[in-house]
């Protein structure tokens, strides 16, 4: 099961990625991760220039947005992470107050 992140639509979060061997043991991965968005009109996501870490960026409210970093080993198998992030409004910072059209009363 994927972890969800939950970002208002102001928030930003710092993200890393940690790679495992076969018995659990940490590795380095044998390129530099590639990371995606599957909506990037809702969170952007802007790596490091080593792949090993990034910033998640809300840009609209959405929901189930899948970041992806994905390293491909010198065999060409691709190991892949995922996190879901849902992104909701933020809290009320301003109210604005509207009229109908003035009418005569009855």
């Amino acid at each position: 099961m994927n972890p969800t992140l939950v970002l208002t639509d102001t928030q930003q979060a710092g993200l890393a990625v940690s790679f495992l061997d076969k018995k659990g043991q940490p590795t380095q991965p044998d390129d530099v991760p590639a990371w995606t968005s599957s909506d990037p009109t809702k969170v952007a996501v802007t790596p490091a220039a080593d792949g090993l870490s990034a910033v998640a960026a809300a840009v609209a409210e959405g929901d189930g947005v899948q970041l992806s970093v994905t390293s491909t080993d010198k065999d060409g198998t691709k190991i892949v992470g995922t996190l879901t992030v849902n992104v909701v409004a933020g809290e009320a910072v301003s109210a604005t107050v509207t009229a109908d059209t003035p009418t005569e009363q009855p």
